[in-house]
């Protein structure tokens, strides 16, 4: 989320070398429980009597009277950096249309549901009865589990989005017509089963991971694909509308593909470049290319 691409790598050593935090060999970050929770304190003293005015939201209380839900009129939290939120663990919440208008600085906002085998353990309990008329121009990572809306805010500023996860939501489209997302690099949508349009290439020409899986209205033919040349991973498990691709695909990048359970799915496209996995159970394809034989 940061702007120097260098500034995690090197911080990540200096944590490593100190036995603050542990890398494991599938590269996901470990940190110490008490250690997480000895930052959780510090974040905590920043102001104990009001958590608008902290610069990170996790306790599922503290964002209830955090003032995301009430009025416009409210007034700024330009505190507010971040926003983790464990759905299963709060009452219903009403956000208002103006919820984040006036959180200038916030980077990151996660909606999350644990899942259990893969499935979330109930549904989500954000409403936006009034819709939502903004999102924060610095928000960098957003996780919104089962959003409510057929896309984001019209007027949302997508220059600085590099993580885009929006599962099991109601999307019909990320955005209405085309707009300009350069720092995108991953897009998470699967279970979205009204999704019908992705971006262009030319929208998020540095896209590295794409998941849309058992997204049920996507085009039969998905005509942007063999444009996504920086992808690295690709996910269209489960999506029963996908019968064909309209032509062949050349990827710069090593990429995983997953088509299985695409149950109409019944050739597959020429692919140059390094395909180093792809996953085709139970679909109707007999032979794969020559391509991707020979890789």
């Amino acid at each position: 989320m940061l702007d120097d691409p260098n500034f995690p790598h090197n911080g990540l050593n200096i944590l490593i070398a100190k036995s603050l935090v542990t890398v494991s060999n599938d590269n996901k970050i470990q940190m110490h429980d008490l250690l997480q929770e000895m930052g959780r304190e510090v974040v905590r003293q920043e102001c104990i009597k009001e958590p608008g005015k902290r610069s990170r939201l996790w306790y599922h209380e503290d964002v209830y009277h955090a003032p995301i839900t009430i009025s416009p009129n409210h007034k700024r939290t330009d505190a507010i950096e971040g926003i983790s939120l464990n759905l299963s663990k709060r009452r219903d919440m009403q956000l208002n249309s103006c919820a984040f208008a006036k959180m200038s600085n916030l980077r990151m906002l996660k909606f999350y549901m644990p899942e259990h085998n893969s499935v979330p353990i109930m549904s989500s309990k954000v409403h936006l009865s009034e819709g939502l008329d903004c999102l924060p121009e610095g928000l960098r990572y957003l996780h919104w589990h089962e959003y409510p809306l057929k896309t984001l805010p019209s007027d949302f500023d997508l220059e600085n989005i590099i993580e885009l996860n929006l599962p099991y939501s109601k999307v019909e489209q990320i955005w209405e017509g085309k707009k300009e997302a350069f720092k995108l690099k991953y897009i998470d949508l699967h279970h979205s089963h009204n999704l019908h349009r992705i971006p262009e290439p030319s929208e998020v020409p540095h896209l590295e991971r794409i998941s849309l899986s058992n997204c049920a209205s996507l085009p039969y033919n998905l005509p942007y694909l063999q444009n996504f040349s920086n992808l690295g991973f690709l996910s269209l498990s489960n999506c029963e509308s996908l019968s064909c691709f309209r032509r062949n695909i050349h990827f710069k990048s090593p990429i995983k593909i997953d088509c299985s359970w695409c149950v109409n799915l019944k050739e597959f496209p020429q692919i140059s470049g390094n395909v180093v996995e792809l996953k085709l159970w139970s679909t109707p394809i007999e032979e794969v290319p020559s391509s991707i034989v020979a890789n």
